[in-house]
């Protein structure tokens, strides 16, 4: 165990249901969220993240911009929750096919 003044997770995946989520610490370049949140970010996958954000939108969250095509991580938006929670929900980045010769 490192010695460290405050403990870092940089990340944990937590499964609820049929739900899984990651948590992780914030990058230092991330320094605008992080002055004005809570330290860290919530990261949701689901299939229907339209939907996901409407929903949360209409729990009182508030959208952090459009939801959008992210290359190698599908659909990708962001909500903040009425506890200054900021929350990243994406969908299942699609499989790569990749084609090697022997």
């Amino acid at each position: 165990k490192a010695e460290q003044e405050l403990p870092l997770v940089l990340s944990a995946e937590l499964k609820l249901g049929s739900a899984v989520f990651s948590v992780a610490d914030l990058a230092d370049d991330a320094a605008q969220v992080k002055s004005e949140g809570s330290g860290c970010v919530f990261f949701l996958e689901t299939d229907d993240v339209d939907g996901a954000i409407a929903k949360a939108v209409g729990a009182g969250a508030v959208a952090d911009g459009d939801v959008m095509e992210v290359e190698g991580a599908g659909r990708v938006g962001r909500v903040k929750d009425p506890y200054g929670y900021v929350w990243a929900v994406s969908s299942p980045a699609k499989k790569a096919v990749v084609d090697v010769e022997a």
